[in-house]
């Protein structure tokens, strides 16, 4: 899966997750089914939304995630950094702006 493709299906998660910014962290909600009320992370929202699984959001159960979804190490390490603003320069910034456009966050 490329960023694009990423960036068009997490898009769709708009009404199925309540998004926001938690502790400059960007975070989904979950407004239905068995897990609603639990925080996720825009990737194991999106591997949740498609319907391949529910993970935790730790390193491990994002890497589990991305691989159910398609989404090949680099770009993982790219999207957590983006969600979790570890970087405030380049490209982690970059991708985080497009993904609060997105989420409309």
């Amino acid at each position: 899966m490329t960023e694009t493709k990423f960036l068009l299906a997490l898009s769709k998660t708009v009404k199925a997750y309540k998004w926001k910014l938690n502790n400059n962290t960007i975070v989904g909600v979950a407004r239905n089914g068995k897990t609603k009320g639990i925080s996720y992370d825009p990737i194991t929202a999106l591997c949740r939304y498609t319907g391949k699984g529910v993970y935790k959001n730790n390193s491990c159960g994002r890497k589990t995630a991305a691989s159910k979804i398609g989404i090949d190490q680099c770009l993982l390490k790219n999207l957590e950094g983006a969600t979790t603003a570890k970087f405030n320069r380049g490209y982690s910034q970059t991708l985080r702006g497009k993904i609060r456009q997105a989420l409309e966050v």
